[in-house]
Parts: structure tokens; C-alpha cells; sequence
């Protein structure tokens, strides 16, 4: 079921609100945020790494363009992709400031300088120490988790009941895993 902005009719006045109009508002006003704010850190991140800024690059993009498409409507397959590709990005971001992601470049001091390459060894010799590579937190960051947050949830409403309490279910279930490998994890 797919849900359109009202349109205005000839005699000037706008039609009634559809009931998930402001679902459709929510959601296409976090995708924008989102994706802009994914824009914006792209230059930032080029340097450290080219892969990483080409990511934040095509979820800006795609974000921006989901906010148009949001309010021309969109069937309920493409919108339970929108909701899964958003949790998975999101469950990136909550990794990459919780484990020491492997391909995050580092981030302590040591690999802020040149050194000398080192015969034989990986990258400029410099030991990765554990942690290095966690990604601090930043305003920036929360604001756009926020942003992704609220357009999964608008997301969500806009399905037909089953499937919302089907989506909703193994969103539910996703998280408790989630939490419980984090938890095997660090024991």
C-alpha cells in the first residue's frame, strides 16, 4: 500500500491529509537529513579512506533520492528494503564505535605521522594497537543515527498491518541477537 502526498484540487483547496501522510513527511525529512549529512562527511573522510568516503558518498545519494521518492509513493517490497539496508547501516555505525572494525583505518596517534616503510611489513610498520580503530562518537554522527531512526520508524507505519507486525517482530529479534553476540563478544 502505497501512500501519496495529497494533491490540490481545481476549485484551490488541498484535499484531506492521507492517514500516513505525516508518516511520509517523517520519513523523507530523515532520509534528506541523512543523506546530507552523509555528504558532508565525505570530504572530511577522503584522505583517511577513499572506500569509506565512496560509501557515505552512494547512502547520501540514495538517501536523498529515497526522500524524493518517499512522496510519490512506493510499494511495499521497496519499503521493507529501505528498512532493512537502514538497520543494516545503522548497525555499522553502532559497530564501528564499539569494535575494532578491521577495515576503519586506525585512529590513534602514532598512525597520525609519517614513518619510515619497514622492510616486510604491512602498511608503514606501525603495530595497530586494540581500539585504534574504533571511530569516536560525534554530534554529527548522532544526529544522523537519530535522523535514520526516525525514517525506519515512519518507514514501518507506512506498511499494511501484517506486514509491519512482521517487520516490527524481526526487528525485535535482530536486536536481541544483536545484543546478545555483542555480549558473547566481549566476554
Amino acid at each position: 500500500m502505497a501512500t501519496t502526498i495529497p494533491s490540490v484540487s481545481s476549485s484551490g483547496s488541498i484535499d484531506e491529509p492521507l492517514p500516513g501522510e505525516g508518516f511520509v513527511l517523517a520519513a523523507a525529512m530523515g532520509a534528506a537529513m541523512a543523506g546530507v549529512i552523509h555528504l558532508v562527511v565525505v570530504p572530511g573522510h577522503w584522505a583517511v579512506s577513499a572506500p569509506m568516503s565512496a560509501f557515505f558518498l552512494g547512502v547520501g545519494v540514495a538517501q536523498l533520492v529515497l526522500a524524493a521518492a518517499l512522496g510519490r509513493g512506493l510499494p511495499d517490497a521497496v519499503l521493507v528494503g529501505v528498512i532493512s539496508a537502514h538497520l543494516a547501516i545503522m548497525g555499522l555505525y553502532v559497530a564501528s564505535r564499539t569494535v575494532d572494525l578491521p577495515f576503519v583505518p586506525p585512529h590513534d596517534a602514532a598512525h597520525e605521522m609519517e614513518h619510515l616503510p619497514v622492510p616486510g611489513a604491512v602498511g608503514n610498520g606501525i603495530p595497530t594497537y586494540p581500539g585504534s580503530r574504533v571511530e569516536p562518537v560525534g554530534v554529527l554522527d548522532l544526529l544522523c543515527l537519530v535522523a535514520e531512526l526516525v525514517l525506519v520508524i515512519s518507514v514501518a507505519a507506512l506498511l499494511p498491518p501484517r506486514l509491519r507486525g512482521i517487520m516490527t517482530t524481526v526487528m525485535a529479534c535482530a536486536a536481541v541477537l544483536a545484543v546478545l553476540w555483542r555480549v558473547w563478544v566481549l566476554s
